[in-house]
C-alpha cells in the first residue's frame, strides 16, 4: 500500500499533467491546477473531494496525450472508497488509453489482477420477467436488472428499483472472486391502477335503464295529463274529475322529473369511470402492477 501511494503522488504531481512550461494552453494549466488540489485533497484523506478534482482535470484536459494519467488517480480514489469494482473500470481505461506505451502499465496491470480477485458477479433475475429494475448496492447504482453485475466481494445491502413497484431490499453476501444468482419478485405499488371496465358498463347501463323508465313515466304523464285537459274541457264531463285524478297526473310528473335528474346523475357519473377505467383488457393481478395513472 505504501507503494500505491507514492506511485499515486507521482502521478498526481508531475507525470498526470506531463511538465508546466509556460506556454501550455489555458486548459491544461487549469487541468493542473485541479490535479495538484487534488492532490493535496487526497493526502488528507478526503478521498470524495479529490475524485471531483481529478474527474474535472480530466474533462478539462481535453485531447492531450498524457490525459490517461489522470485516469490512475480516479481510479486510485475508488479504490479508496472500497468501490474496487468502479476501480477496476478506470484502471483497465487507464491501460486502454494509454496504449502500448502506457507508463506504469506492468504495475496497473497487476492492480488489476489483485482488484479481479476481489470483486464477485451477481445474476440478479427479476419476477415478473418484463420488469426492469435498476440495482443497487450499499446506496449507489451499479447496473441493471435482469443481467450480471460486478460488485466489491463480502456482505452488501442490495436494492432493486423499478417504476410501479415498490422497493425491494436483500442482504447478500458474495464470495471474493466468485459467483452469485438471485432472483426478486417485485411487488406492485399499492394506490388506484384504473378501473375494471365492468364499473363503467354496470353504471352506464343503469343510467340508461333510468332514463329509459323516465322516458315511459314521462309518456304516461303527457298522455294522463292530455285526457284530464279533454275531460275538463268538456262541460259534461269536468264535473266528473276527481282530486285523486289531478293528483295521479302530478305523481306521474314528478316521477318523471325524478328519474330524468337521476339519469343525468348516473350518465355523468358514468363519463367519470370512463376516465379512470382500465381499456387495455389488464387482469386485476395486472392492474395491481401498474403504478398510479388515468387512463384515456
Amino acid at each position: 500500500m505504501w507503494q500505491r501511494t507514492l506511485l499515486a503522488v507521482a502521478l498526481i504531481a508531475s507525470s498526470a499533467i506531463a511538465q508546466t512550461p509556460t506556454d501550455d494552453p489555458p486548459n491544461v494549466i487549469e487541468a493542473r491546477e485541479r490535479v495538484q488540489r487534488g492532490q493535496a485533497l487526497f493526502d488528507r484523506g478526503d478521498f470524495d473531494a479529490a475524485l471531483t478534482k481529478f474527474d474535472s482535470a480530466y474533462e478539462m484536459i481535453g485531447d492531450h496525450p498524457r490525459r490517461y494519467l489522470v485516469l490512475y488517480n480516479v481510479a486510485l480514489c475508488h479504490e479508496r472508497r472500497f468501490r474496487y469494482d468502479v476501480a477496476l473500470t478506470f484502471y483497465r481505461r487507464y491501460l486502454e488509453e494509454g496504449g502500448q506505451g502506457a507508463e506504469n502499465a506492468e504495475q496497473v496491470r497487476g492492480i488489476v489482477r489483485t482488484l479481479e480477485s476481489l470483486v464477485g458477479v451477481l445474476h440478479v433475475r427479476v419476477q415478473p420477467a418484463s420488469v426492469h429494475a435498476e440495482v443497487w448496492i450499499d446506496d449507489r447504482q451499479i447496473g441493471t436488472a435482469p443481467g450480471d453485475v460486478s460488485m466489491p466481494a463480502g456482505l452488501h445491502s442490495l436494492e432493486l428499483r423499478a417504476p410501479g413497484y415498490s422497493p425491494e431490499r436483500r442482504s447478500v453476501q458474495l464470495p471474493a472472486g466468485g459467483e452469485r444468482e438471485i432472483e426478486i419478485a417485485m411487488r406492485g405499488t399499492e394506490g388506484f391502477q384504473g378501473l375494471p371496465p365492468e364499473a363503467f358498463w354496470i353504471t352506464a347501463g343503469s343510467g340508461a335503464a333510468v332514463l329509459a323508465t323516465a322516458c315511459v313515466f314521462g309518456i304516461i304523464s303527457l298522455v294522463a295529463s292530455g285526457q284530464l285537459q279533454s275531460r275538463l274541457a268538456d262541460p259534461v264531463e269536468r264535473w266528473s274529475v276527481t282530486q285523486g285524478d289531478i293528483d295521479n297526473v302530478g305523481v306521474f310528473s314528478i316521477t318523471a322529473d325524478v328519474l330524468f335528474i337521476s339519469g343525468a346523475v348516473i350518465a355523468a357519473a358514468a363519463g367519470v369511470l370512463a376516465l379512470l377505467t382500465d381499456w387495455n383488457g389488464r387482469t386485476s393481478a395486472e392492474r395491481s402492477n401498474l403504478p398510479w395513472r388515468i387512463a384515456f
